[in-house]
């Protein structure tokens, strides 16, 4: 109580304050307001959940959202979900195209502006981080719950222990233990990983480091996998470079 009373004392009475405090950020807005700006120009993002990380990216550039409102649009079907096609007026004023390689190429590229920038990207799949990965052939739709299966990964491990009869539990006890029987050569996969990606960056003239790394056992989102509880040490920096140079180009455009 006598704080509450001392701070009385010292500022007044809390509604002669609380109105104080409203007229002096009503004016100091009435100061900072900034003068009308154009219409921002649109970025498209095309691709995969690593082309929806590279827009989140663009998203929180403050020199890149200064200028550009990012869209993204996913290249692929998701169960239950309709993909997010681009609006007309976002077509109509695309000054840039970020198109991952694909098997769909970006379907409304003749929609777009003339003077509209495309820059292609591949996509970053590492068989280092998935070596035992493969398709799952027991995926098969089961309607109308799972019209499009359980799940389409598969671990060629666990497969290989099916085809041979092995029972659940055994398998288990395998794929827990067995490592020294089923192992991989994890350098091997490291140097060909490499020299993929290098090429593949030099021609696109990006920069991908990855500063450690991880075994996950099959292939899947990263995404998904930290959402359902998964943790690792894999940091892997987006194309930096290729921003910064970016950002010196968006200054001409």
């Amino acid at each position: 109580m006598w704080l509450d009373q001392g701070k009385i004392m010292a500022f007044g009475e809390p509604d002669m304050v609380l109105d104080a405090y409203r007229k002096a950020m009503a004016a100091t807005k009435e100061l900072e307001r900034p003068a009308k700006r154009p219409a921002l120009r649109t970025a498209i993002v095309y691709g995969n959940c690593q082309a929806e990380a590279l827009s989140n990216i663009l998203k929180k550039d403050e020199l890149f959202g200064s200028l550009f409102r990012v869209v993204y649009c996913h290249n692929y079907d998701a169960p239950g979900q309709d993909r997010n096609l681009p609006a007309s007026e976002d077509l109509s004023a695309c000054a840039l195209l970020f198109s991952q390689h694909g098997p769909e190429p970006f379907a409304f590229a003749d929609r777009l502006p003339k003077e509209c920038l495309t820059v292609r990207f591949p996509s970053v799949d590492f068989n280092l981080l998935w070596p035992f990965h493969c398709i799952n052939p027991y995926n098969k739709p089961q309607l109308p719950e799972l019209p499009w299966g359980p799940f389409p990964y598969g671990d060629r491990i666990i497969l290989d222990c099916i085809e041979k009869g092995m029972a659940p539990d055994d398998i288990l006890e395998y794929y827990l233990n067995g490592w020294a029987q089923y192992k991989v050569d994890l350098k091997h996969i490291t140097r060909l990983d490499q020299a993929r990606l290098e090429d593949v960056y030099k021609r696109q003239g990006l920069l991908l480091e990855i500063r450690q790394q991880i075994v996950l056992p099959a292939a899947g989102s990263l995404r998904q996998r930290a959402s359902a509880g998964w943790t690792s040490v894999c940091d892997v920096r987006a194309p930096l470079g290729f921003v910064r140079r970016g950002r010196r180009m968006l200054r001409r455009v």
